[in-house]
Formats: C-alpha cells, sequence, structure tokens
C-alpha cells in the first residue's frame, strides 16, 4: 500500500477531525476506534439493517457535542 505525502496525510487528517471520516476517490478513511467497532458487527455475522443501526449510533456518539453540527446540517445540500 502506498504511503500519504506529509501534505496528503494532513488532508486526511483534517477531513476525518471534520467528518469523521475521508474519502479517497473510491475508499473511505474511517478512524480506527469506528473501523475497529464496524469490524466487530461484520465478523458477528450481523445484517445490514443491524450494522446501519450501528453505524447511526457511532456517527449520533460521534455528533454529540459537536459544536458545528446545526451548520453542517443547515447548508447542506
Amino acid at each position: 500500500m502506498p504511503s500519504l505525502t506529509p501534505e496528503q496525510r494532513a488532508a486526511v487528517d483534517q477531513a476525518i477531525s471534520q467528518e469523521g471520516y475521508a474519502r479517497l476517490d473510491d475508499y473511505i478513511v474511517l478512524r480506527a476506534e469506528v473501523y475497529d467497532r464496524l469490524r466487530g458487527a461484520l465478523d458477528h455475522g450481523l445484517d445490514m439493517a443491524q450494522v446501519g443501526a450501528l453505524v447511526d449510533a457511532t456517527m449520533s456518539d460521534e455528533d454529540k457535542g459537536d459544536p458545528l453540527l446545526d451548520s453542517y446540517q443547515r447548508y447542506r445540500p
């Protein structure tokens, strides 16, 4: 797997800190603890509805206390 340049790494870090993930072409980069939670769900044979509920719970946890959340949703296309 190729390494990121320092500039690319900074951009990924910034996107993850703002959005919780970063999109790189056809890939999504997640923080390790988010990936571990999702991976655990998939390893236990959960169906997509159960995985969706876990993703919603994770995103809800991530959104708690975000002072800019309202502004993100208000200006969303």
